[in-house]
């Protein structure tokens, strides 16, 4: 009886140190990945495998945000789930600002643009007979090609 029962545990020792043997040869990371979808206002909507633990933040890196995102509902921190499908929401859409009709205070409510830079619009405006293209805006003092292209959603001629 002894025998058989030391035979047992030979064969049940010899079954792990096996098994162990096999798990060393797993790649964890792969065992650990999975595919997660998004979609809307990204650049290269899709399905990505990510690790786990990847973040909101994470897989938006890879898929690129367009400008009209709204990521302020969003918790970029958030944990991401196998077969999960994000959709990226657009920004509510707001009225555009006429940069040949806006008031200061008018333009004062678009991102970036305060008291000076919005005087300095207006006389501008005033001077060459309003503008004629909205690319004529990065003419202003202190708008360069960085300010517009984060104003040029928001505005119109």
């Amino acid at each position: 009886m002894f025998m058989i029962r030391l035979s047992c545990l030979c064969l049940l020792v010899s079954c792990l140190l096996i098994a162990r043997v096999d798990l060393g040869r797993v790649d964890l990371n792969e065992v650990h990945k999975y595919d997660v979808e998004i979609k809307g206002e990204v650049k290269y909507p899709g399905i990505y495998e990510i690790s786990a633990g990847a973040t909101l933040n994470d897989l938006l890196e890879q898929a690129g945000v367009l400008p009209e995102a709204d990521l302020s509902v969003y918790n970029l921190s958030m944990p991401l789930y196998p077969n999960s499908v994000i959709v990226i929401q657009k920004s509510p859409q707001k009225e555009l600002i006429s940069i040949n009709s806006a008031t200061k205070e008018q333009l004062c409510t678009l991102k970036g643009i305060k008291d000076k830079m919005a005087e300095r619009i207006i006389a501008y405006r005033q001077e060459n007979n309003g503008f004629k293209s909205l690319e004529e805006l990065m003419e202003v003092k202190g708008i360069g090609e960085a300010v517009f292209a984060k104003l040029k959603p928001y505005i119109k001629l």
